[in-house]
Parts: C-alpha cells; structure tokens; sequence
C-alpha cells in the first residue's frame, strides 16, 4: 500500500495485465469523436478552415457507408489489442442457426449494464 492505494499483486499474469490494459485504452475510444468535433470546430475560425469544410463535404456525401456495413480496415480489425480485449471477458458465442451473410443483423445481447464492454466484439 502507498499513499493509501492498494495496487494489484504480483502474483497476477502478465497476459492477464495485458487485457486489463487494453480494456482500459478501449475506454477512452468514445472520446475520440468528441476530441476531434472540438478540433474541427476550433480549425473552422482559424486559416484552415478548409479542413473542416472539407471534412463536411465529405460526410455529408458519403451515403454508402452505412448501407455497406461500414468501412472495414482489415490491418485496425486484426491488431492484438483485439484479441486480448476478447480474452478478458469469459464469453461464448452458441450458434443455433445459419443466418444469410449477405444483410446486416443486429443482436441483442443479455445480461448487461450501463456500459457493456463485452458486446463490442
């Protein structure tokens, strides 16, 4: 104990560290579109401007995203971070029947809370 924090003992793995450690960068991960929104907002009354307008125009016209499923970036989805993220919650997925891969699907997921971490996979 220092400074009346009690830290995590010694005896606990590192690979057991690890996840908790990407569990705890995947937090801030939300933050992300709230930073850059400021960014954005605050370069529209300086000389680049044209960023934000250019950004704009881009969101504004880009209508097949949501259709597709979203952008898929196969070297973001593959990062090991991933992996120790899903190795951290002791869930399993029981398939019960074969579903069409060609339309997009939204599961509801039972038990959770305010914040369900474990469902982001």
């Amino acid at each position: 104990m220092v400074f009346g924090i009690k830290f995590a003992p010694f005896s606990i793995p590192f690979r057991r560290r690890l996840q908790t450690l990407a569990i705890f960068l995947s937090m801030y991960i939300p933050f992300c579109g709230i930073i850059s929104s400021i960014i954005l907002f605050r370069l529209l009354y300086t000389q680049y401007y044209y960023i934000t307008l250019l950004y704009l125009f881009w969101w504004i016209f880009d209508h097949e995203t949501p259709i597709r499923g979203g952008r898929r970036i196969n070297w973001f989805r593959n990062l090991p971070i991933w992996r120790l993220y899903a190795e951290y919650f002791p869930i399993r997925l029981i398939k019960t029947v074969d579903i069409p891969s060609d339309r997009n699907y939204i599961f509801g997921l039972h038990p959770h809370g305010i914040l369900s971490f474990s469902h982001i996979n």
